[in-house]
């Protein structure tokens, strides 16, 4: 029996329907050891969203399953789920528009992803071997190295039908540090979509400078001063902020800050919302409801200029959806493979910021005082207050242009709000990044003014 048949048989009219289809492989070291090699482990999951009516009211229900004898049942709840959750709110599924062309996945984890993961761990443990006896000296302790093959099939009742095949690429690693009797850890953890861009030999120099660094730290002095963030820390900073602030849903409910016209930002910042730039990490031809993913304007020279729409608020305010209803993968640990079962809400694809026309080393010349941040212990601002305080994790003091001292604990703390305002400079590189609590933005390094650090 067809899927719609089965749809058509528990009495629901209008629905979709997500289809993943995961494909992983893994190895995880121990030491200087392949502790366990995984995979080829494929795994499928249904989720079906039912909308039901009920004269001006309507109900969205939702039900997953990972096996398709059990999808009968999954939609029938969604359906009774669907009953239950009646509101005065406009939703019809999208219909199917053309979707422009992306690059979300790699030829080479495509071909072969289960012959990727060995080799490359042994160049990353000859690389980590020949550290070992430095001084001081860097081991591993723990990894994972990942690929994944996502396979997404959305079909729904208007007759809409997607299909997409998009890789992901995976490395964590924990190094210990050792001089004496001084000990040190340092965690690296990065998506990419792409092999390439995490090759040992990329990757691995500045994770080891780091790692060793962080045996000389000290804690910073309390102070308001110039604070450089890496693009890690940018993301961070800002998706979870700016990309709350620009949604319909919060422009809707009176939750926003932001008007379109309103100066928010210092003149040297300009954000687009990137739903298509290539191997994005949230890049993709279409979100996660169907409707096709683009390229918004968010703000401009400081100037904020429009909103992000899924399909929910774009009809309920009157708009046009921009690509943004997606099952959101926020959080430290993102499970790609159960993708399908996260609730649809408005959620930014990459928050790209325009780069400057600075050099990171023009950026830390015309430092007097201030710090450069590497990595936060769990930088997560509140969304609606913008406000954070973040300990310091790997961070580099600057004094009068130059490196002095490399910094770890104390805390770096304000109001993301606040500091936009306050932008000095930014990089003119931009990189593809997967932040520690936000999953994806594409960001230079920004240096921030008057900027609150505690220490001792």
């Amino acid at each position: 029996m067809s899927q719609t048949k089965l749809f058509k048989k528990a009495g629901v009219e209008e629905y979709d329907l997500y289809t993943l289809k995961a494909t992983v492989n893994e190895v995880q070291l121990r030491g200087f050891d392949i502790e366990i090699i995984r995979g080829p482990v494929e795994s499928i999951g249904y989720t079906a969203r039912v909308l039901s009516r009920k004269g001006k009211l309507i109900g969205l229900g939702q039900s997953s399953c990972s096996e398709s004898s059990k999808l009968e049942k999954c939609i029938k709840d969604a359906k009774y789920l669907s009953q239950l959750n009646l509101q005065n709110i406009k939703y019809e599924f999208p219909s199917a528009k053309k979707d422009k062309e992306t690059k979300i996945a790699d030829s080479q984890i495509l071909k072969a992803g289960e012959e990727l993961v060995q080799p490359y761990s042994d160049r990353l443990l000859k690389t980590l071997k020949a550290k070992a006896n430095s001084k001081p000296s860097v081991k591993p302790t723990f990894g994972k190295i990942r690929t994944y093959v996502l396979e997404t099939l959305l079909e729904n009742s208007t007759g809409l039908e997607k299909k997409k095949i998009e890789t992901y690429f995976y490395v964590e690693l924990a190094l210990k540090v050792s001089s004496g009797t001084k000990l040190a850890e340092f965690w690296p953890r990065k998506f990419s979509r792409t092999i390439k861009a995490l090759e040992p030999e990329t990757v691995l120099p500045k994770w080891l400078q780091l790692a060793q660094d962080t045996l000389k730290a000290k804690m910073p002095v309390t102070q308001k001063m110039t604070v450089i963030l890496n693009p890690q820390t940018v993301c961070d900073l800002l998706v979870p902020t700016i990309g709350f602030h620009a949604l319909g849903e919060t422009k809707f409910k009176k939750q926003t800050v932001f008007n379109k016209g309103d100066a928010v930002a210092a003149d040297w910042l300009t954000i687009q919302d990137d739903g298509l730039h290539d191997f994005g990490l949230l890049s993709s031809p279409f979100d996660d409801e169907g409707n096709p993913q683009g390229i918004t304007p968010v703000i401009q020279k400081g100037v904020f200029k429009n909103y992000l729409y899924d399909q929910k608020y774009a009809l309920n305010m009157e708009e046009k959806p921009t690509g943004n209803g997606l099952k959101s993968l926020d959080g430290t640990i993102v499970n790609l493979i159960n993708k399908n079962t996260v609730f649809v809400n408005g959620y930014p694809t990459n928050l790209s910021v325009k780069p400057g026309n600075l050099s990171l080393e023009n950026m830390v010349s015309e430092v007097k005082n201030g710090i450069l941040v590497e990595q936060f212990s769990w930088l997560n601002p509140d969304p609606m207050a913008t406000s954070f305080s973040s300990e310091i994790r790997n961070a580099y003091m600057i004094k009068n242009g130059e490196y002095t001292q490399v910094l770890k604990g104390g805390l770096v703390s304000g109001k993301a709000f606040d500091m936009i305002k306050n932008i000095s400079g930014i990089s003119n590189q931009q990189f593809i990044e997967s932040g520690a609590t936000a999953f994806s933005c594409i960001s230079p390094y920004i240096r921030f003014e008057n900027v609150q650090v505690v220490g001792k």
